[in-house]
């Protein structure tokens, strides 16, 4: 499937879900596109680009790649950084599609100044987004879980020009932040720690709160990538 051309440095992303779907997320001239593709048993065929409204978040996004996540049920979330102006500082925005949904929802402003940005969406339509400012942060728009296995959506969708509506927590000081999530609703995060200290890491079981920040790996050491099994064990 040709979609069109990214913009450099980053290519575009792709993954598949555990359910057979699959999503590519890029940056295409300043503008974020998705196109999602159904599961085998839905047919398999691949969207047309979807291009999440910016409108009053901020007409473009930074140069590089959006971070994106895509659940088993469908649902899926796109983050980006907007292009500060003179009058508007940049931000990051984050923009939801609920399960067979014709369109991206209005992006939720994050905050000024975050960066390393992940995202996360499990079977129940949770959204679980991390990002640093200095200090690693997480919060988590719940899912309303579906009558059928793995068929959640996101209970809720960020009305247009709205803030983030889940609550954040600090998982501790750090950068370069990544995340997993399993369909079960585990999530597992990792970062770098200040001063090449390592890399950290705290666990939140399906169901339960973050544990605490424990160090991982000491020394240095770069591009760390998480991973979750079906039971929710790194």
């Amino acid at each position: 499937q040709a979609f069109a051309a990214s913009s450099p440095p980053d290519p575009p992303l792709g993954f598949t879900t555990s359910r057979g779907g699959g999503m590519a997320a890029w940056n295409a001239d300043g503008y974020v596109k998705v196109n999602a593709r159904a599961p085998a048993a839905a047919g398999g065929a691949w969207s047309a680009p979807k291009v999440p409204d910016v409108g009053g978040a901020g007409a473009a996004t930074s140069t590089g790649n959006p971070a994106a996540a895509r659940g088993g049920s469908g649902a899926a979330a796109v983050a980006w950084a907007t292009v500060g102006t003179r009058y508007v500082a940049a931000k990051l925005v984050v923009a939801v599609l609920a399960p067979g949904g014709a369109a991206f929802g209005a992006p939720a402003a994050v905050g000024a100044g975050a960066s390393d940005v992940a995202l996360a969406v499990d079977c129940a339509g949770s959204v679980t987004l991390a990002f640093s400012n200095g200090t690693v942060w997480v919060g988590t728009l719940p899912g309303t879980p579906g009558a059928g296995q793995c068929t959640g959506a996101p209970a809720s969708r960020p009305a247009a020009g709205s803030s983030w509506p889940a609550p954040l927590a600090p998982l501790g000081p750090g950068f370069s932040v990544r995340l997993a999530s399993n369909d079960a609703g585990a999530a597992l995060a990792v970062w770098q720690a200040p001063g090449g200290a390592g890399f950290m890491a705290a666990l939140r079981p399906a169901g339960g709160a973050w544990g605490a920040a424990a160090l991982v790996v000491p020394g240095q050491a770069f591009g760390a990538t998480p991973l979750l099994d079906a039971a929710g064990r790194p």
